[in-house]
């Protein structure tokens, strides 16, 4: 909508005035009272009369003066503190009882509308202002609705009624919109950003959402998906993803908010229940919520300008109302010497609590760390390597090892990484070239602990959380998921995917030291690394393969997931190769079962996008296409 936003001050305190902008000498003049815009305009000047003269409501915003007619039309609503501000200013020092009380004043401004039969349509924190109230007894925090420039009525009203060939209103409290309207898309429901269809339970499903950034601190919901960009969170949303439970949420404040996030809006929680619910947690709470509400967010908070809008054109592609230039992840350089031990240079400091929980690693699976010294950058140094000379890398280069023989490597790995992960540490460098082997024993040990980071209080089902920032090493690029190649966020999900690409490395490498003077390549060595993600994306993969190998297929595409959500723990991924091994010979050839493909299968029917599929031309001199 065409209007101007201003703040300022009265004799009665501050006001935000909103003013219809002029566009002709007919619009000053009032000579074409059909221009849609100026209607729109008058019909959101009695909305908020009707709204805001209530002195009994004490959850939206109360109206100064209002002028419809005048030569410049506007309106001024009593103006405080934009709530996100006031939660960046408190964060970390809110009680959880202080969120209770932002909650139910959100969820009542919403009900006082919707009593009203008045959709809002646009509900992210950047609609309420926060103050504290002070008084004779504790200081309270007042939440009030301010704006209304999106709401619309579903009810037909002969005095007043907007309307054009992309928006009618029917009977049943839906409204349908234009579809080139800019919404606040990480905060609107699937239906709404699909169809611009908007309801009671649409606006409650972004009660939902605008509660998970509050939980926050303001900031931009669905951190679990914060590395993803706009587009990619969009289509998850629309594919069912829910907004996930963060540590720092109690559990049946969760189921609360959840109830609001049916895909299925009619299901949804009104919100008046939402308001029943909310009592009743508070009351049965007791002085559970009198704590503290500490968050572990590394996101960056948010303002009103941050809040992206934009519409999805005939095609699901995002069009944002504006666009703002990629950011580039910062990378840093590590250095490595291999001997007698293993030494690594760490280019960042290591925290104590990492360092004391690397040192006291210990274990077969595991090449245990001896001494960690520290100044401006953090140096390594390992046990004894004795027998562990050869990285996983090079026997996966050897074209005899067998099949079986890759696979026990592989478990036996993934053991060791659901180890560390019940230890709370992640490693954060997960590689083929990492992993130290010995071959006469066929055992395999986990090594290059200079990216770890002890994380504690790890959650059990959501492998995202806890997460933690840290620099990408440059050479690094290739094995990276998107969260870490676009954002540095380093979580459990993140081993799982670089296990996922470990694979790859492990089954796919062994035809190329005959041509490449027994030099192993890195993965996708023929594709440039902004192209692997796109590669590795399992949209871009077949459904399945055929031959006893498709259930480890299936194990490296749920790796590769880009929502780090929806990758699989350790604990699945060693029953998965339990049950592939299972049923393959005991001596089987590599090259009998190949990952990608099989003897029947064509370059027409898989397409990897390689510019020169060097890994294809390979396995042709073995015979074998992929």
């Amino acid at each position: 909508m065409n209007t101007l936003v201003l703040r300022g001050t009265t004799y009665q305190g501050d006001v935000k005035i909103y003013v219809s902008l002029q566009q002709t000498l007919n619009d000053a003049l009032k000579t074409n009272h059909t221009d849609e815009f100026y209607i729109r305009f008058h019909d959101l000047v009695f909305t908020t009369q009707a709204l805001c003269q209530d002195s009994e409501n004490d959850f939206v915003a109360k109206l100064w003066k209002a002028n419809p007619r005048g030569p410049l039309p506007f309106y001024a609503l009593e103006d405080h503190q934009p709530l996100l501000r006031l939660l960046h200013d408190n964060e970390n020092h809110l009680h959880l009882s202080n969120m209770l009380e932002i909650f139910l004043s959100v969820a009542k401004a919403v009900h006082y509308c919707h009593d009203r039969k008045l959709l809002l349509r646009d509900i992210t924190p950047a609609s309420f202002t926060g103050s504290m109230r002070t008084g004779n007894l504790a200081p309270q925090l007042v939440v009030k609705l301010s704006s209304f420039l999106m709401a619309r009525s579903v009810v037909k009203d002969q005095n007043y009624y907007y309307s054009d060939p992309d928006c009618e209103y029917d009977t049943d409290a839906t409204f349908h919109g234009d579809m080139k309207e800019a919404l606040a898309v990480r905060f609107s429901a699937p239906v709404s950003l699909k169809k611009h269809e908007f309801s009671f339970g649409s606006d409650t499903w972004m009660v939902a959402i605008t509660y998970f950034s509050v939980l926050s601190y303001g900031r931009q919901p669905y951190l679990e998906l914060d590395h993803m960009n706009t587009q990619d969170v969009i289509s998850e949303v629309i594919e069912g993803h829910k907004a996930q439970k963060l540590i720092f949420i109690p559990d049946m404040l969760y189921d609360i908010i959840a109830s609001c996030l049916d895909l299925e809006t009619i299901n949804s929680s009104s919100a008046e229940d939402l308001v029943v619910k909310l009592e009743n947690y508070k009351l049965y709470s007791g002085d559970r919520i009198a704590k503290l509400h500490i968050t572990d967010c590394i996101s960056p908070p948010i303002d009103e300008g941050n809040i992206e809008r934009g519409y999805l054109d005939d095609d699901g592609i995002y069009v944002p109302e504006k666009t703002d230039e990629p950011q580039k992840t910062d990378l840093c350089a590590d250095m490595i010497t291999k001997g007698f031990n293993l030494k690594e240079v760490v280019s960042v400091r290591m925290s104590l609590e990492t360092r004391k929980a690397l040192l006291s690693l210990s274990g077969p699976s595991f090449l245990c760390i001896d001494d960690i010294s520290y100044s401006y950058s953090t140096t390594l140094s390992s046990e004894p390597l004795v027998n562990f000379h050869f990285t996983l890398l090079d026997i996966a280069a050897m074209e005899s090892v067998e099949l079986q023989e890759r696979l026990d490597y592989l478990q036996q790995i993934a053991q060791a990484l659901r180890n560390l992960h019940d230890l709370s540490i992640i490693h954060c460098d997960v590689r083929a070239c990492n992993m130290f082997v010995f071959q006469q024993q066929q055992k395999v040990k986990v090594g290059r602990f200079g990216r770890a980071v002890y994380l504690p209080n790890k959650t059990s089902d959501n492998l995202a959380f806890p997460n933690v920032y840290k620099l990408m090493p440059e050479d690094a690029v290739k094995w990276s998921p998107p969260e870490v190649q676009q954002g540095g966020v380093y979580s459990r999900a993140s081993d799982v995917f670089m296990f996922g690409i470990m694979i790859w490395e492990s089954l796919l490498v062994f035809g190329i030291p005959r041509i490449y003077f027994k030099k192993a390549l890195k993965p996708f060595c023929n594709v440039n690394s902004c192209q692997v993600l796109n590669t590795v994306n399992p949209r871009n993969l077949p459904e399945s393969i055929d031959g006893p190998l498709d259930g480890l297929f299936q194990c490296m595409k749920s790796c590769w997931n880009p929502n780090p959500t929806k990758r699989p723990s350790f604990h699945s991924i060693i029953q998965t190769f339990g049950e592939v091994r299972s049923r393959l010979p005991m001596m089987s050839n590599t090259r009998e079962y190949m990952l990608f493909g099989s003897e029947s299968s064509t370059s027409d029917e898989i397409d990897y996008n390689f510019e020169e599929n060097i890994y294809e031309n390979i396995l042709e001199y073995e015979d074998v296409i992929t």
